[in-house]
């Protein structure tokens, strides 16, 4: 009976909507190392994928207190996604790291094609 309440409790807790906190996608704060910059960037990327693919939640939350470097974001096909930014995202200084976009142009914080219905929100900071 404990271990039958026990899995409807965890179950509830697993499909309860939670937003995608860049942390919980690796993202490592407050470390400006290129390989911080460059994990923190595919974090995001994993973090907006995931909320541009359910049904539930469809936030990315960089959360405040926190300053995340990163390289270079880019997307496509995103739709009703809100970015809510209480931290600060700040664009690596190692732009010779940078990936070009097609038109042989270094590639801004975030790049995104195809999208519709997107938001940034938050008290956070975008610095680059």
């Amino acid at each position: 009976m404990l271990f039958h309440l026990l899995l409807c409790v965890a179950s509830m807790l697993f499909c309860m909507s939670t937003a995608h906190d860049i942390r919980d996608f690796g993202a490592l704060a407050n470390d400006t190392s290129l390989n911080a910059e460059q994990t923190n960037a595919v974090a995001l990327m994993d973090a907006i994928v995931a909320a541009n693919t359910t049904t539930d939640d469809r936030m990315v939350v960089v959360p405040a207190n926190f300053t995340f470097s990163t390289m270079p974001v880019w997307g496509n096909f995103i739709t009703n996604v809100t970015f809510q930014i209480d931290g600060t995202l700040k664009l690596s200084k190692a732009h010779h790291h940078f990936t070009m976009r097609k038109e042989g142009k270094i590639s801004d914080l975030f790049y995104f094609e195809d999208i519709s219905d997107v938001t940034f929100q938050g008290s956070g900071l975008i610095d680059g």
